[in-house]
């Protein structure tokens, strides 16, 4: 059986920072949580092939939210279905 995949598609158990980076911690944290943010939501919406009212209910957040999110980052995704809070 193949190991599960880590971060970014790396293996189980992949140094999420290299022992080498040299900045502060709370630069690595930013880092790390921006990378986490983008890679999800990324793949969020193309698993709902761009609806964000059903990529947020399936993430449990509230569409607004997810769509500020995505502007944020630079992803577009569609609208669908609960419209009515728009």
């Amino acid at each position: 059986r193949a190991p599960a995949a880590g971060p970014a598609g790396a293996p189980a158990g992949a140094a999420l920072v290299d022992p080498d980076d040299a900045r502060p911690f709370a630069d690595v944290k930013a880092a790390l949580v921006a990378r986490f943010e983008e890679d999800y939501v990324r793949a969020l919406l193309a698993r709902h092939d761009g609806n964000v009212a059903a990529a947020a209910r399936a993430a449990g957040m509230d569409r607004k939210h997810l769509t500020r999110k995505a502007q944020t980052l630079g992803l577009r995704g569609r609208r669908g279905g609960d419209e009515d809070d728009a």
